[in-house]
Formats: structure tokens, sequence, C-alpha cells
């Protein structure tokens, strides 16, 4: 079964700890990636059969004004090719959650919460650059994607 990563930069930067979710996982996920851009990273990277897709996606959307409801729209073309299941990563920015409700309304067959499994953190989930996650919320994600593989 292939693992593959796609939307921004919150699963671009996981490299180094790829092998940990699977020996079999792609990351086809790039810093900056907007909705606009997942049907693309898709097409030239999952297989047509025995994959999941992990998706992060909607932090660049709303940091760029992209409406919600444009958001949705270009994640449903996305799901309406996956020959696969998927499951979604909501963004981790409390500021950005009507863009992660907008794509969680398309039903994932898995939904990562990120915001409240790193409410622990505090703070320490963010960088200091206000947006991307920091090592300590990558050690609670990882085990987190993990367990949503095993069960999809």
């Amino acid at each position: 079964m292939e693992v593959v990563l796609l939307g921004d930069s919150h699963l671009a930067r996981i490299r180094r700890a790829l092998p940990r979710i699977s020996a079999n996982a792609i990351n086809a996920a790039v810093g900056g990636a907007t909705a606009a851009d997942v049907l693309t990273q898709a097409r030239a990277h999952l297989p047509t059969t025995n994959a999941i897709a992990v998706l992060s996606i909607g932090t660049n959307d709303a940091r760029r004004g992209t409406r919600p409801e444009e958001c949705r729209e270009l994640v449903k073309a996305l799901v309406a090719e996956l020959a696969c299941p998927w499951i979604y990563v909501r963004p981790p920015l409390t500021e950005h959650a009507v863009w992660g409700n907008a794509i969680a309304s398309l039903r994932p067959d898995h939904l990562i919460d990120t915001p409240a499994l790193l409410a622990p953190l505090g703070a320490r989930a963010i960088a200091s650059d206000g947006v991307h996650l920091t090592g300590s919320a990558y050690e609670l994600l990882l085990p987190e994607i993990c367990t949503a593989l095993s069960v999809v």
C-alpha cells in the first residue's frame, strides 16, 4: 500500500520522518500549495490503485483570501478523481477553521482535527513564523497519521 502526502507545508516538511509513516510513503506536498494545486500533485504521484492519500490544505488558501467554498470545490474535484481512501489533516490554526470545515464537509475517510490534537502544546505547537508546525507538534501529528492509516 502506497501512502501519498498531498497539499501544503504542514506535510511537505515531513522528510526525514517519512519512513515513520510508511516504508512506501511518497511526499508530494509542497510548501505554499493551495487547493488549486492538489489535483496536479495527485495526478503526478498517486497510483490508480492500492494507495491512501493524506491531504493537508486550507492554510494558504485562507492566507491568500480564497473563499472557503472555492477551496471546497477544488478539493471536491480531487476527491472525484481519487481511486483511493483519503485522510484530511485540518489546518492547525483555529482562525483557518472555516476552510478546514469546508473541506471536512466532503467526508474524508478519516479526519485529523489538528487544532484539537495540538491544543495541549498551546503556543509551542506553532513555530515563530506563526504558520508552521514545530518539532513538538510533529511528534503528536505523525502518530495520529499512522493511526488514521491503520483504520482506513
